[in-house]
This record gives structure tokens, sequence and C-alpha cells, in this order.
């Protein structure tokens, strides 16, 4: 369940802001009002006039019910007509705010974690220096860093921790065993769940794939 914390703000990044109203255009909008709306829904979307099919899971979590704050995600991937393997992964996220919260503000994110399975848990970085991506309510994260593939060339379930109340010392310097330990989030893009897996399995390489003649 969510956990509840003050949060720290510090000096907002804009980078990853460009791209991200077009990205969640394609994700329908429910009210946040509703739990069921919080259920992930994997969904795809085929484009004859580029040859290429979009696949969409789309989920929301709560920061805070009281006060209406959540996060809304949208994990995407794309696969040319014939392609082996899918492309331009992406995790979009969006720290969003109950429209009948006339009062709310959109909780801000201090860090992500993240965790395939078998593996350590990391913490999100970008850009040619590793800086860690921190203090943002919008962002597009690069989803193909953080899934691995198991030996069958699956995708492993990924686990992912949305950082909500560090510091921005601690956010910056990375600290993965502090970042775990200050209010967070959860969601688990699980093989488990049936609309997580039938996102999982279609942006994994396509099993006995024979190149288009």
């Amino acid at each position: 369940m969510p956990r509840q914390a003050f949060v720290t703000l510090f000096k907002p990044r804009a980078l990853f802001v460009a791209g991200i109203l077009s990205g969640l255009a394609a994700c329908a909008e429910p009210s946040a009002s509703k739990e069921d709306d919080f259920s992930p829904v994997f969904w795809e979307q085929p484009d004859s006039f580029t040859e290429m099919t979009a696949y969409y899971l789309n989920a929301k979590v709560w920061i805070d019910r009281e006060n209406g704050q959540y996060l809304d995600l949208q994990f995407q991937c794309f696969r040319h007509s014939g392609a082996q393997l899918s492309i331009d992964q992406n995790l979009i996220v969006n720290s969003s705010v109950d429209p009948s919260k006339p009062n709310g503000w959109a909780r801000r994110v201090d860090a992500i974690l993240f965790k395939p399975d078998g593996n350590s848990p990391r913490v999100y970085r970008y850009g040619s220096n590793g800086e860690v991506l921190s203090n943002f309510t919008d962002a597009q994260l690069d989803l193909g860093y953080m899934l691995s593939r198991d030996e069958n060339d699956n995708y492993r379930s990924l686990q992912l921790r949305f950082v909500h109340g560090a510091s921005s010392v601690i956010a910056l310097a990375g600290d993965v065993g502090a970042l775990s330990r200050a209010a967070s989030v959860d969601f688990d893009l699980s093989t488990t769940d049936p609309e997580t897996e039938k996102f999982l399995q279609a942006c994994a390489p396509v099993k006995n794939w024979v190149p288009p003649s």
C-alpha cells in the first residue's frame, strides 16, 4: 500500500517534458476516483500508414488517496510489421491529482528505483553523465534501459518504486538504500498479471522469427 510522507522540493528539471503530452494523448483519461481505473489495461494500435503496431499498458497508482494524488503511467513499445524486435520502449510518468480535488496539487517524484527479476535494485539515471532523474511531475523514461530478458528471450517482471519523500541530497546522490527507505509507491510490471503479461509478451522478441521474404 502507498506510504504517506512529507516531500522536499528543489529546482525542477524539464529535460524529459518534451513529448510527454503527445504520448499520453493516445491514452484514455478515466477519472481517478474509481478504483477500477487503477487496474492495468493493455491495448494495441496498428497503423497501416507506418506499417507499425503500437503496444500500450495504461495504469495508475495512488500516492495519497485522501488528497487525490496519483501517478498516471503509460508503458509503450512499437514494432514494425514483420520485425523480430520492438523499438522505442518507453515509460511515460505523469504525476496527477484527482479533478474532484480543486485545491489539490501534483506530488513531485524525487527518484525512480527499478529491479528486474533476479537483479539488484538500481536508481534510474539518464544522459551521458548518468545523472539521477529527479524532482519531476512529468517524464518520459527509456523502458528498455530497465527491462531484462531471461534465457528464453522473454522479458522478466520489472518492479518499479517511485520515491516521493526523499531530500534533494539523497535523490541526487543516488543512494539506493536511502532512497528505498523514503516514502514511495510501487508498481510491478509483472508476468503474473494478465494485462501486464500481455504487454511484456507483445514487446519481447518474436519466437521462431523468420525474416520477411
